[in-house]
């Protein structure tokens, strides 16, 4: 990380020789900024100084100004690169020269705007097009100059920049591609660094130059935008960095948007260097810059954006394995450039760079158009029991198959299946499996024998299949197995014995009518045919094929299916060009036969697949051969992937295309997998797997020091609760409680554009801030008919506190233990939702300096942003808030690939401001996400497999952070539970827990001294507090106000369940919580002919998780119960017992509070 920040501010270039003229008044415009270094004099090789100057100082106003040019004015001799910087705070004074290798550029954030080395010429920007400087909030420009050598004479190289005062139609901007640490190894023809990243913004960026940089042994620097979909890339910059590295205009304006991927590559040649060399400061390091100049409407994107290094996981090695083979070839030779970066007086032609004059065209038909509207990410769900109608199978190894026409599901909309599990043991069904096709052998609802005839009487595709007592599989977010009307879903049951009574066997399907992003697939590899002789240790059966798609296939599940004699099936991906193999899935078959989830991997179009399937007759006397009993053998490597591309749904691969390349599969590949006990006791139906204190791999996680203070707080403090959903500590270690009174968040709480569904003239009637000692008693009560739904809550240094309501949309500051009950500040606008800079959705959470001048906020359930703000408060006690900078996107429900600022739902924040971090829990994409106090700049993510898929809150103390993830959506999946994360490393250094486990945690927070720690649930209303046993620092506590009248516990307790009852519907609870699962708002899922069929036949049934069978009446709602439709659209996101915890356990949880 350090090298990293350190080449935000080197990025050089090479010595060479030469001192351009400058131009004045080249572009027709007078107004000039004139940046010359004040008589510098490097001491030694390689010195990195700088000068800054204010902007209102060198134009003599403080008016925004838009810099439209730039003039070098600059010798390659002496300089070896010259970089322009904007900050708010430089190192030193205006027009004093310093270090800024050692020292730093600035106090805080920089953006870079300019950047030159080699003699390259002057530039002008395009028309319409301008960097802008606002003095109030870039007050300096800041000139760094790298001198190659001492100089004996005072130096004044410099760089003038020309301005308007009228602001153009577009912002220019620079987005920096770097790598930022890498090994060359010496007299090596060909080296490669590579970049890539998610496009860093929320709209389209229209590029139109670059520039490369790298040092003596860069050959060549090349860079594209890449489109998963189309699997496409397209070249958008090529260039030697031998040349001038000036900003060379592209062949056209290259149009990226934000669903696109931006990679870039840096090759070296390093033959005649004896040495290795390494990414550096000095010439004699060297270095991997691609710049790339844009333009987006004002306002639209930041004007410097950053991508460093290659992405994280497979994507980034996927993006860089399909680069063009062409991508590290240099361009032709020209002999004039590479004289001229050396030598200023050599001629090139070319004597400015004027992008105006090259496409003036294209700008014209070009503009920064972002989708308008709001995009309705409302997902709903319906659950479908798919069943066999009464299935009596005569003979062992029946394979019996019954149909369903998805047109009798629902007669118009296409359809989509998030999740399966079974509806049957491994005792009874060997295995299920699920196809589509159009033509079933047989009329629907009708069970005929599937092993001696086919399923279908056309192409069958298999999207589901289950074995073993395998548990649910429910696919990523984004992605679905599509299903059009016209299909039919067919069931085919494999059965072990024969049955005397009627089976029901089947498969509980969760649909949705919401499009998905990508459209998920089944990639099939077998054998379909092998002699596996007896008393043999080890056979292999093999299958391999070229993978023929439209789009890369990432993998994320596999699973592995053979009979008795299978040890062990692995599966790989095979690159030809780099003769790379790696692995995919590695699998028991005798274990439950479920879809495992994998790392994701990416198999690009024109990769290999391959797969082995091994098997151990030892101690058996008969040979077996592949067939469709059970005591035959199989050999099946199901590997289930999401893509683009509509049409690849599902692949099959039988047996060996390239013949010989199963000899070169990796050592390894028939070694069976350690035993597990426990999951081969499952596969037989003996034992269930517990997942209690254990992490996905089933490890046990590490512990803490940490255990829960008894009887704490006291009992007539915890009746005095409701829904509580933040906590916080006062200067004096007190605890301070935001909870709900008898106020619950549910299905009623908002209306479909976010503005409050309830009374508007109805606050909680109820202190809703409560301060407890360290005896867990209450000091201090007030919030009496202030809030309407309470969220986060927050103290500063001077104990003023800090809160959200997202029914107000509202952020509230007011004094000690609440004052008057009146606001110091109030921000947002009441009971209005917005987007704008008066306007919050749903805020969530504030995070104030120890200074009192800064504050955050995460802006929250529909925003997902982050909003710095500064204040100053007057001696009369007057707020004056500026906003300082924004960042973060909505990742919304269907988001797979999440780039650094892509949230979704921001929920909470903790300050680490001796890291100059602020840590956002991102809860939805079940990660931390950390940035820059000062820029917003993107630091780091925190996300160790440990913390399951959602994070709800964070707090930070002394280099640790402590975090609360909440109940997953997979019954299977992480409990609730703490967690204590190294922020050095992202790795985790304990986890802490209460008794029978956290329910539904909301808030943490943590003593200054870690001492204490304390966690809030929504439900049931807890706040516990843990303690490490180590003595906390003592604190003098004030006279604080008593609590305010209050009734009593007793009174409150049943208050709070009255007012409650009265938030629900006029209805049974079941018929809410069955329509809040299973009934889709934007479509019908069926029709009556459908209701008929399916209580006649018994082939499926509409169910709400609960296993209670809901008839496809009841889901229009014509139930009896009196259905009435639910908004299902947000709530807090708890899962568990009570009142409407159920009604979320099933909805997306990208839209739930």
């Amino acid at each position: 990380m350090f090298l990293f920040r350190m080449l935000l501010l080197l990025l050089a270039g090479l010595v060479g020789a030469g001192e351009p003229p400058i131009h004045p008044g080249a572009n027709g415009v007078d107004d000039k900024i004139d940046l010359v270094m004040p008589g510098a004099r490097p001491e030694t090789d390689d010195s990195y100084l700088c000068a800054a100057f204010k902007v209102s100082e060198m134009t003599g106003f403080n008016d925004t100004v838009y810099i439209t040019g730039f003039l070098p004015n600059a010798n390659a001799n002496k300089a070896h690169h010259m970089l322009l910087y904007t900050c708010q705070n430089p190192v030193d004074d205006s027009g004093k020269i310093y270090n800024c290798l050692h020292h730093g550029l600035c106090k805080g954030g920089s953006s870079i705007m300019f950047a030159w080395a080699k003699n390259a010429p002057p530039t002008t920007l395009p028309k319409d097009v301008a960097f802008t400087i606002d003095p109030a909030e870039k007050a300096y420009l800041v000139l760094q100059v790298h001198y190659a050598h001492p100089l004996a004479d005072e130096d004044h190289t410099g760089l003038s920049l020309t301005y308007e005062l009228e602001q153009p139609k577009y912002q220019a901007g620079i987005l920096l591609m770097m790598q930022g640490g890498l090994r060359i190894p010496g007299n090596t023809p060909t080296v490669n660094a590579n970049m890539n990243c998610a496009l860093p913004a929320t709209v389209p960026l229209h590029f139109f130059s670059f520039r490369t940089h790298a040092h003596s042994l860069g050959a060549v620097i090349s860079g594209y935008a890449y489109n998963e979909e189309k699997n496409e890339y397209r070249q958008i910059a090529k260039g030697s960095p031998q040349w001038p590295q000036a900003f060379y205009p592209m062949s056209s304006v290259q149009t990226i948007k934000p669903n696109e991927y931006i990679a870039a590559r840096c090759t070296y040649n390093s033959t005649g260097r004896d040495r290795d060399t390494y990414i550096g400061a000095t010439a004699a390091d060297e270095m991997c810059n691609l710049y790339m100049m844009f333009f987006t409407e004002p306002g639209k994107s930041p004007d410097f954006l950053i991508c460093g290094n290659e992405m994280s996981g497979s994507l980034g090695k996927s993006i860089t394995r399909g680069l063009p083979h062409d991508s590290e070839v240099p361009p032709p030779k020209n002999p004039n450039w590479e004289k001229a970066a050396k030598d200023s007086n050599v001629d090139t032609g070319i004597n400015e760079i004027n992008y105006s004059k090259l496409f003036e065209e294209e700008l014209e038909n070009s503009g920064s158009n972002k989708k308008g509207g709001v995009e309705d990410n409302v997902l709903v769900v319906a659950n479908f029991n798919f069943t066999m109608p009464g299935a009596t199978p005569e003979n062992d190894d029946d394979y019996l198959c019954t149909s369903v026409k998805m047109k009798d599901l629902d007669p118009v909309n296409k359809l989509w299946i998030l999740k399966f599990s079974a509806l049957t043991t491994g005792n009874r069904a060997h295995h299920m499996i699920l196809s589509k096709c159009k033509q079933p052998l047989k009329k629907e609802g009708e069970i005929y024998d599937c092993r001696h005839h086919q399923t279908c009487l056309d192409q069958s595709k298999i999207m589901f299949a289950w074995a073993k007592h395998a548990q649910p599989t429910e696919l990523p977010y984004g992605a679905g197995f599509a299903v059009d009307p016209e299909d039919y879903l067919v069931l085919q049951v494999h059965y072990a014995k024969a049955l005397s009574e009627a089976d029901y066997s089947g498969l509980t399907l969760e649909f949705t009518s919401t499009v998905p992003k990508y459209t998920a697939g089944i990639f099939l590899l077998g054998r379909s045919n092998l002699h596996i002789p007896a008393d043999t240790e080890t056979t292999h059966g093999d299958a391999n094929c070229k993978v023929e798609a439209k789009s890369p296939l990432h993998i994320f599940a596999y699973r592995a299916h053979a009979h008795s004699y299978g040890s062990v099936i692995t599966g790989y991906r095979y690159n030809s060009a780099a003769n790379e193999w790696k692995l995919l899935a590695k699998g028991n078959p005798r274990w439950p036969q479920a879809f495992y989830q994998t790392e994701e991997e990416i198999v690009n179009p024109g990769e290999i697949l391959a797969a082995r399937c091994s098997y151990n007759t030892t101690g058996h006397h008969q040979s077996v051969k592949i067939g469709f009993t059970g005591g035959d053998e199989m050999c099946n490597l199901y590997l289930m992937y999401y893509s683009y591309s509509k049409d690849d749904d599902f692949k099959i691969c039988f047996d060996e295309e390239k013949l010989g390349l199963a000899a070169n599969l990796p050592e390894g590949n028939d070694v069976p997998l350690p035993p597990n006990p426990e999951l081969e006791h499952k596969a037989h139906g003996e034992t269930e797997q517990s997942h209690d204190d254990q992490g996905r791999d089933g490890k046990n996680l590490p512990g803490s020091d940490y255990s829960v203070v008894p009887n704490w707080p006291s009992s007539q403090t915890a009746s005095s609760l409701g829904q509580i959903s933040g906590v916080a500590l006062d200067i004096y270690g007190n605890v301070v409680i935001f909870h709900r009174g008898d106020r619950v968040w549910n299905g009623n709480s908002f209306n479909s554009d976010n503005t409050y569904g309830m009374d508007k003239t109805k606050p909680i009637a109820f202190n809703t801030v409560v301060t407890v000692n360290s005896t867990g008693d209450t000091v201090n009560s007030w919030g009496k008919n202030l809030f309407f739904l309470p969220h986060m809550i927050t103290v500063d240094s001077q104990n003023n506190i800090w809160m959200t309501d997202v029914a107000l949309h509202q952020v509230f500051k007011f004094p000690p233990y609440g004052g008057d009950q009146k606001p110091l500040l109030t921000l947002g606008t009441r009971f209005e939702p917005g987007a704008d800079d008066s306007h919050y959705c749903k805020p969530t959470s504030v995070a104030v300096s120890a200074d009192a001048r800064t504050f955050y906020v995460s802006d929250g359930y529909c925003n997902s942003r982050i909003i710095k703000y500064s204040i100053t408060v007057t001696g009369d006690g007057k707020h004056a808030v500026n906003k300082v900078t924004e960042w973060g996107k909505g990742a919304g429900p269907f988001s797979i690939s999440k780039g650094p600022y892509n949230f979704n739902v921001p929920h909470s924040l903790a300050l680490a401001e001796d890291r100059q971090e602020i840590c956002v829990a991102d809860r939805e994409n079940g990660r931390v996400q950390c940035f820059n106090t000062d820029s917003g700049s993107f630091t780091k993510s925190i996300q160790p497999k440990e913390f399951g898929s959602r994070i709800f809150a964070v707090a930070y103390s002394d280099g640790k952070l402590y975090a609360v993830n909440g109940p997953e959506f997979n019954p299977f999946g992480m409990k609730p539970m703490g967690y204590i994360v190294n922020m050095d490393t992202g790795k985790l250094d304990g986890t802490f827990q209460v008794p029978d486990g956290l329910k539904n945690p909301h808030d943490v927070t943590i003593s200054k001294d870690g001492g204490s720690i304390y966690v809030v649930e929504l439900s049931p209303y807890v706040v516990w507090k843990l303690t490490n046993g180590q003595p906390s620092a003592p604190v003098t506590s004030p006279s604080l106000p008593g609590p305010g009248s209050t009734p009593t516990a007793d009174n409150l307790s049943q208050n709070l369940m009255n007012g409650a009852k009265k938030l629900m519907p006029e209805m049974s609870y079941s018929v809410v919580l069955a329509a809040a699962i299973s009934v889709p708002l934007t479509i019908l899922i069926a029709c009556c002919l459908a209701v008929r069929k399916c209580r006649k036949r018994g082939k499926g049934t509409m169910s709400d998780g609960k296993k209670k069978n809901w008839n496809l009446g009841d889901i229009l709602g014509r139930s009896k119960d009196g259905f009435q439709p639910v908004n299902t659209e947000e709530r807090d996101g708890l899962v568990g017992d009570d009142s409407d915890s159920e009604v979320e356990e099933f909805s997306v949880p990208a839209l739930h509070a």
